[in-house]
């Protein structure tokens, strides 16, 4: 769930968490952001309350692997004469990578906004 905030999470945001019961949970400090458990209760509750931005539901995610190698043509370029050449004839493995993609929906960069801030979400966030 997200704060109605420009300067990340406040004592007063955690206050109204504890207040419904929630006490446990992933903080995401500058983005004004929490992952909790919560109730069904607990979410009206939240949902009500003037602070609070908005509320997602965690879904529980169904992975593509085998269709986005096709879309990303993972395979194709792991098999090309021409890009390995271009590697002293070394394939592309991708071992010893890790990569992670969190995306959380929000557009929050220093683009949107202007800003030399990490986490914007106005213009008016962004005056500092």
């Amino acid at each position: 769930m997200s704060f109605k905030t420009s300067n990340g999470l406040t004592s007063g945001n955690l206050t109204t968490l504890l207040l419904t019961g929630i006490t446990r949970g992933y903080k995401f400090q500058q983005l004004g952001m929490v992952a909790v458990p919560a109730t069904a209760g607990q979410v009206r509750l939240l949902a009500n309350n003037a602070s609070v931005r908005s509320i997602w539901l965690n879904d529980s995610l169904r992975y593509l692997n085998d269709q986005t190698r096709v879309l990303t043509g993972v395979d194709r370029m792991r098999s090309d004469p021409g890009f390995t050449a271009l590697h002293q004839g070394l394939p592309v493995s991708g071992q010893g990578i890790g990569v992670m993609i969190n995306d959380s929906g929000i557009d929050a960069t220093p683009r949107t906004c202007g800003c030399r801030r990490t986490s914007c979400r106005t213009s008016s966030a962004c005056s500092t």
